[in-house]
Formats: structure tokens, sequence, C-alpha cells
């Protein structure tokens, strides 16, 4: 005996709270990174428009977060490997870009080359030290 289980349609508060939990998942891992993104409100409207397919659940929600977030976001990822930024996600026409918001730098070089600078001050204040003391 075969036993069919209906499932009701997700209303779309679910999706909506489905795509925060997303979004969120994602902030956590680019925490690590000191990357940060932020979804406007319609950004958020336009997943779950382009992701509700009642007879299919949630799965095409995730599937367009990626579409639209995700990869976009992987591209940015590869042209800015050494850089911490915030981007604010917005909908534009069709499709979701990202605005800058504040980016930095955060290379192995420049924390050298700082490290430097401080070496090279301290050096200063010493040689000044032992100038007016001797």
């Amino acid at each position: 005996m075969t036993d069919v289980v209906i499932f009701q349609p997700l209303p779309q508060e679910a999706l909506r709270s489905i795509v925060e939990l997303e979004i969120k998942k994602l902030q956590d891992r680019l925490n690590k990174k000191e990357i940060f993104i932020s979804l406007t409100a319609e950004a958020k409207e336009f997943l779950v428009q382009k992701g509700y397919q009642p007879e299919m659940g949630a799965r095409p929600l995730r599937r367009v977060i990626e579409q639209y977030v995700e990869d976009p976001l992987s591209e940015l990822l590869l042209q800015r490997p050494d850089q911490s930024w915030r981007s604010e996600v917005v909908l534009q026409g069709e499709k979701l870009i990202f605005i800058d918001k504040d980016f930095t730098a955060k290379t192995k070089e420049k924390e050298v080359r700082e490290k430097e600078l401080k070496e090279r001050e301290k050096n200063k204040q010493t040689k000044k030290s032992s100038k007016t003391g001797a």
C-alpha cells in the first residue's frame, strides 16, 4: 500500500523568512572574510517572487538565491580577494546589483608596510632620545 502525503503550499511570508535565514547563513560565512552584505526589502521581495512555486516548496527559492546573490557575489570575491567590504544588494530592473558601501585592502603587504613604518618611527624616536640624553 502506498500512502499519499499532501502538503499545503508555503505562504509567501514563509518564503520571506526562508530568504532571511539563507542570507543570514551566507553572511555568517562571509564574516570570516570581513565581507558584509545587506539586501533591500525590494531585493528580498524579488527573490521571493522569483522563487515562488507553490508546487515545489522552498527548493526553487534556494536556487534563486544562488543565481541572483551567491553567483554574482563569488565573482566579486574573485575580483577582490584581499579586500574587506560592505555592499548593499538592490533591485535594478530584473536583476540584483551590489552597490559598494565601503571596502578596504587587507593584504599581507599592507600589514607588513604598516609594521615597518611603526618600526621606523620607533627607531627615530630612540635615536632622538639617545642624542638628547648623551
